[in-house]
């Protein structure tokens, strides 16, 4: 039987069949253009977008936002959740391994394994340094202090110009860390307008904007050790109430503390002694209250200062400890609402350390807050919005009134924090190194 077809019938037929697969294409393509709503209510747009140049900070709310890691839980004040945003990919920036950073006002100071990088995420460059060199601080117009190895000069680079601090400009000895200082984690290196106050391992050193003044231990008052093996470690820092300049020194062979000095202040014209009760003190930090109240830390104690007499603090979990457990005083901040925090470890008989115990000083009590189980020593750090954040073993914690919450499945190998308090964090560094911010 002979099937009768017309060619109109036809022509319609295949017409018809295009407009229907030409509709469809459409739909496809508005479907898969179009933002994706998370459950949380944000909107996420996956395009394939290419990464720009590495001097022009991506902007991630319109090209990375599904690289955003966010937290549903409150934070130990309970404000909103903060989220962990992509700032910049730094892996074309060829100074080697970022082995450390620090941030100020927007620029990202990068120390490599050979050489230094100044990323400005507000002007779009990022100037380039290589050797090798060590930072010893970042100062208020965001320029870098560097040494070399011989360190019988010290540098100030400010992603242009370089210039040198030799005999001539005061640095007349050559200067000595016994544990390098990291800009962001210690006060050796500290800032009041263009004057700069450094603490080496053997003197404090002043630079007045123009040139360095050195001041040895003996014009100080400190009397070091000069035995083999044992190093000194000196901190400094300054009481915002009166401008005094306050130092002391600590000594160590090898892990053991072996004596230390008594603090010491300077009224701008001399070195005097302070009354502190205990003789050969280790003195570990120095930090103070806009109203000069000093609390200053040994391994194994806490005093306060409150101008006229000293007390020392204490603890019932840390004055009842487990048979064979000692203790060390580890670290101390001062929060925004100038309220110190102190951090403790726990060191069983065979020397390891089994626990940290995170304490606040309130007025006249030292309330723990939280432990963290284990020999990774944390790094904490306090907002300018009230949240206490942790960083340990490559995770980032916030802690919340049930305890510490993890922010997300990211792993990341530094952390460093701003002057105005914002967390940041570099991932992969061995690979492909990314730039991150703690957004509240």
């Amino acid at each position: 039987m002979k099937l009768g077809i017309s060619a109109g019938w036809l022509r319609c037929f295949l017409l018809q069949r295009i407009r229907l697969f030409a509709l469809f294409s459409i739909l496809t393509i508005l479907v898969i253009a179009s933002p994706i709503k998370n459950a949380g209510g944000a909107i996420n747009l996956w395009i394939n977008t290419p990464l720009i140049s590495f001097y022009s900070p991506l902007n991630v709310d319109q090209t990375h936002a599904d690289e955003k890691v966010v937290l549903n839980q409150t934070s130990y004040q309970n404000d909103p959740a903060p989220l962990i945003k992509l700032k910049f990919r730094l892996d074309k920036i060829q100074i080697g391994f970022i082995q450390n950073f620090a941030v100020r006002n927007h620029q990202i100071f990068l120390l490599g394994s050979y050489g230094l990088a100044i990323l400005d995420l507000d002007q779009n460059q990022t100037p380039i340094k290589r050797f090798r060199n060590t930072p010893v601080g970042i100062d208020n117009r965001s320029q870098i202090w560097y040494l070399t190895d011989n360190s019988t000069s010290i540098f100030r680079w400010d992603g242009q110009t370089t210039t040198e601090y030799r005999k001539e400009q005061g640095w007349i000895l050559p200067a000595k860390f016994s544990n390098p200082p990291i800009p962001q984690q210690r006060t050796s290196f500290f800032n009041e307008g263009q004057k700069i106050w450094l603490a080496t391992s053997s003197d404090v050193r002043f630079y007045n904007g123009e040139n360095w003044r050195i001041f040895t231990a003996n014009e100080i008052g400190i009397q070091l050790p000069y035995k083999v093996g044992v190093e000194s470690i000196f901190t400094i820092n300054s009481n915002p109430s009166n401008g005094y300049i306050w130092t002391a020194a600590c000594y160590w062979q090898d892990s053991r503390q072996v004596g230390g000095s008594v603090p010491f202040y300077f009224d701008g014209k001399t070195w005097r002694r302070s009354d502190f009760p205990e003789e050969n003190p280790c003195i570990t930090s120095i930090i103070f209250s806009s109203d000069g109240s000093g609390f200053f830390t040994t391994p194994t104690s806490i005093w306060v200062y409150d101008g006229q007499a000293w007390s020392e603090i204490f603890s019932p979990q840390i004055q009842n400890l487990p048979q064979n457990t000692t203790y060390r005083i580890s670290q101390v901040w001062m929060d925004h609402s100038e309220s110190p925090w102190f951090l403790a470890k726990l060191i069983n008989l065979n020397g390891l350390v089994t626990q940290y115990i995170l304490f606040h000083y309130t007025g006249t009590t030292l309330k723990m807050v939280s432990s963290l189980e284990g020999f990774a020593q944390p790094q904490i750090f306090f907002t300018s919005s009230g949240s206490v954040i942790c960083f340990r073993i490559n995770q980032l914690f916030l802690l919340t009134p049930t305890g510490w919450v993890l922010l997300g499945d990211n792993k990341f190998d530094l952390v460093a924090q701003d002057n105005h308090s914002n967390v940041w964090l570099i991932s992969d560094i061995k690979n492909r190194p990314v730039l991150w911010e703690l957004i509240e």
